[in-house]
């Protein structure tokens, strides 16, 4: 992995020095001081709304390349929710198999893909536990958005005792995958390594500079506008059929919705979904002012739209769908990958939980609890 402390760079020659950036960023750290622009990298937050507001394309993200990937014996993919549903909105069946998608990546170099979204069971199943403990105070907020975390650090200090105190499921799924791989291969942890496939720049400052551990499980981050339309491209060579894996029952995938905010009822919590780098900052203002929220878990999500407006995305196909509803819910519930003793076990264990920095390898995954149903 590449050392940056920040994803974002400015290609000097492209920029004009129109200031759309700086009216974008919720951080003011953009300032033209010759004219072009240039980050303030202490502000930063990586969240790439001076990538979508740029009309000449002069700021990219820094990730990964797939040379990166001759530094592991066995490679996995981790997968973001948002780039499934991406692909499957391209195939003519509207789904893409599990036997073309892992041979998609698999051509690519990898040697396994893992669906991040198993692991978001994992986190809401022990995010719900600690709501059950909290009793009625007020809501957590969700750590599944870096830039949103990162947000909340930088000008709310005073809410990061709000947070849910665990992982991410991205980092959830690098332990997870490497703990399955390191069973199934007789590798160690350290031969294997972990990519997470993003749509955000965010994730990148995520691995190099985490927050909630010490150091990430995850050993790089691709743009998933580096691989789509090689994937893309295969999958259509293969026509490929109906999938045949399913969602952990409970599990949303990060489609965000095409409103700012959004109140779901679902399960034994009250979400409070909120996507958009200036909603999200209304809202964290509302509540350091004191405004009471009426729900146990607010969803920050700072692109408009959740995971699928990410500016590494090639396409949003919410852009063009106009029942945004049907969409989400084809995602919604599905059978689970693990059953509720599993769950159980994993939570009991205190395995994955932000209160006590893990490194790779380290935390208890439901292989080692012997869980039944596990990925």
């Amino acid at each position: 992995m590449f050392q940056h402390l920040h994803s974002i760079f400015v290609d000097l020659q492209r920029c004009e020095g129109c200031a759309a950036c700086i009216d974008e960023c919720p951080m003011r750290a953009i300032h033209l001081p010759h004219g072009k622009a240039v980050v303030i990298h202490e502000r930063c937050i990586d969240c790439g709304q001076c990538m979508l507001a740029c009309p000449r394309r002069a700021i990219s993200a820094v990730t990964d390349t797939l040379e990166s990937l001759s530094q592991h014996a066995y490679k996995i993919a981790l997968l973001a929710p948002s780039l499934e549903v991406l692909l499957d909105s391209e195939s003519p069946s509207g789904r893409v198999s599990s036997r073309d998608l892992g041979s998609a990546f698999s051509n690519l170099g990898f040697d396994e893909v893992f669906e991040v979204a198993r692991a978001a069971r994992v986190v809401a199943f022990i995010v719900e536990r600690h709501i059950e403990e909290r009793k009625g105070q007020a809501p957590l907020l969700s750590t599944s958005c870096p830039a949103a975390l990162r947000l909340v650090q930088a000008r709310f200090p005073g809410l990061m005792t709000h947070t849910a105190r665990v992982l991410s499921p991205m980092e959830v799924a690098a332990r997870l995958a490497k703990e399955k791989a390191a069973g199934k291969t007789g590798l160690s942890i350290g031969q294997i390594g972990a990519f997470f496939i993003s749509p955000c720049p965010a994730k990148v400052t995520e691995t190099e500079r985490p927050i909630l551990t010490t150091r990430s499980a995850v050993d790089g981050v691709i743009g998933i506008d580096r691989i789509y339309g090689t994937v893309v491209k295969q999958l259509a060579e293969k026509g490929s059929r109906k999938g045949q894996y399913e969602l952990p029952d409970g599990t949303e995938r990060e489609t965000g919705t095409d409103r700012p905010a959004q109140t779901v009822q679902g399960g034994r919590l009250r979400r409070l979904k909120v996507s958009g780098i200036q909603t999200v900052t209304g809202l964290l203002e509302e509540m350091e002012r004191g405004r009471p929220v009426d729900a146990d878990l607010i969803e920050l999500h700072a692109c408009a739209g959740g995971c699928l407006g990410g500016p590494l995305n090639p396409r949003n196909p919410l852009e063009k769908t106009t029942d945004v509803g049907r969409l989400i819910e084809k995602y919604r519930r599905r059978r689970g990958c693990y059953d509720d003793q599993c769950l159980l076990s994993i939570y009991k264990k205190r395995s994955f939980e932000s209160t006590a920095p893990v490194g790779p390898g380290s935390t208890e995954t439901p292989e080692q609890v012997g869980c039944v149903g596990s990925p």
